[in-house]
């Protein structure tokens, strides 16, 4: 997950996005936030190692919650148990995705090829298989 984000990084490097504005910077992609996405993916992995449809749930949910806004939330994916925003609108409270910092929609759009590729459930069938196969 890291290394092909931070190849998508390099591979853009220099291009102004649609915004006017480019990939890294203040307010924008960082490495931290790349290595944040790693941690979220290596747990979704040990969380679900053995349940292909959680894995690529929550594989997805990583995404999603970060695409999210107030106009389009997207949290069909994300766990009850781990989401600030379903917690919220089962109580009755308003979440506020701007709450915590945005990260800008045409950034996460370099970074979605990343995540459709290693979600696709063939890649995940493929590096999960032996797991799967001690279940049987």
């Amino acid at each position: 997950m890291f290394n092909r984000i931070v190849k998508a990084k390099k591979e853009s490097k220099g291009v102004v996005l649609s915004d006017g504005k480019r990939f890294n910077g203040k307010s924008r992609f960082t490495d931290s936030l790349a290595i944040k996405f790693k941690i979220h993916f290596a747990k979704a992995i040990c969380d679900s190692k053995h349940d292909l449809k959680g894995l690529y749930k929550r594989s997805l949910a990583i995404f999603h919650q970060h695409y999210s806004t107030n106009k389009q939330p997207m949290h069909d994916w994300c766990d009850g148990r781990c989401c600030k925003y379903i917690q919220a609108t089962t109580t009755g409270e308003e979440y506020n995705h701007n709450s915590r910092s945005i990260i800008p929609r045409v950034c996460l759009d370099l970074v979605r090829p990343v995540f459709d590729e290693l979600c696709c459930v063939n890649n995940l069938i493929r590096g999960c298989e032996w797991r799967l196969a001690q279940r049987q």
